[in-house]
């Protein structure tokens, strides 16, 4: 299990909290953790973006929805929640992530 903690207040934090996701995700597809939460203001704020640029995400949590934590870790459905295998393939073509600009990139393949 995996939690990412982040926030987009100013912009090195942004970028700062993209790029510990991107390195937590590829993590995952390495096959070690099984699941990767997002929490925070970063989270609420770029919500949709956030799932669709980087589909390692299971769970995308706002500030305001800490009660949903236990039920994002335990990997149950739910609006935010996605349940979904240990390990999946992901598009090579997924590079980078748009929010943080061009300077948030993945990690080379190990």
């Amino acid at each position: 299990m995996l939690v990412v903690n982040t926030c987009a207040f100013i912009d090195g934090a942004k970028q700062e909290s993209i790029d510990a996701i991107l390195e937590m995700a590829a993590k995952k597809d390495e096959g070690r953790p099984r699941r990767l939460v997002v929490t925070g203001c970063l989270a609420e704020r770029y919500r949709d973006e956030l799932r669709k640029e980087i589909p390692e995400i299971d769970a995308v949590l706002g500030t305001g929805e800490v009660p949903r934590f236990v039920e994002a870790v335990e990997g149950r459905d739910g609006p935010g929640l996605r349940p979904r295998p240990a390990t999946r393939p992901v598009e090579p073509s997924r590079s980078r992530c748009s929010l943080a600009g061009p300077t948030a990139r993945r990690p080379p393949p190990s």
